[in-house]
């Protein structure tokens, strides 16, 4: 009865470590994708020396002169249409917002597997092609996310 239970515990442990796992991995993805300091890049300009680069908005200090007061304030600005942006860093957009979008898509396959899990007659055909579909969807998002934090 013993080893009956610690086995049960095992199995519901499992289940609820993929959930977590998948859970984390897309809160960890939106972070990412929302970071504001994503990318840096420096230049040879007075005026602006770093800009940090989120996905959506640019940042970088900027110093003013207030009442005889030099003050350094760090300003942001949308990156729209008119930034003349590199293909790397669009493509490093794309691939990072395709990550974030696969993530749910684990998460589902991930609940649907430890739902038929939970069933009476489980179908354990069905729950590994869901598991396998989930590792895989994570890998591939993985390596956007790589590829993507790594220009």
């Amino acid at each position: 009865n013993f080893i009956f239970r610690l086995a049960s515990a095992k199995e519901y442990l499992f289940k609820f470590s993929v959930l977590l796992c998948s859970l984390s991995a897309l809160v960890f993805e939106i972070v990412i994708a929302s970071s504001q300091f994503w990318c840096f890049w420096e230049f040879d300009d007075k005026l602006v020396q770093i800009v940090s680069f989120g996905l959506w908005e640019a940042y970088y200090p900027q110093e003013f002169n207030v009442s005889g007061t030099v003050t350094k304030i760090l300003v942001h600005t949308p990156i729209n249409s008119t930034w003349n942006i590199s293909p790397e860093f669009q493509y490093a957009q794309s691939l990072i917002m395709w990550a974030v979008t696969m993530k749910p898509v684990v998460l589902i396959f991930s609940a649907i597997a430890i739902n038929i899990g939970c069933m009476k007659d489980p179908f354990i055909e069905m729950q590994l092609y869901c598991y396998k579909v989930a590792a895989l969807v994570l890998c591939v998002s993985s390596i956007f996310t790589s590829v993507s934090v790594s220009c």
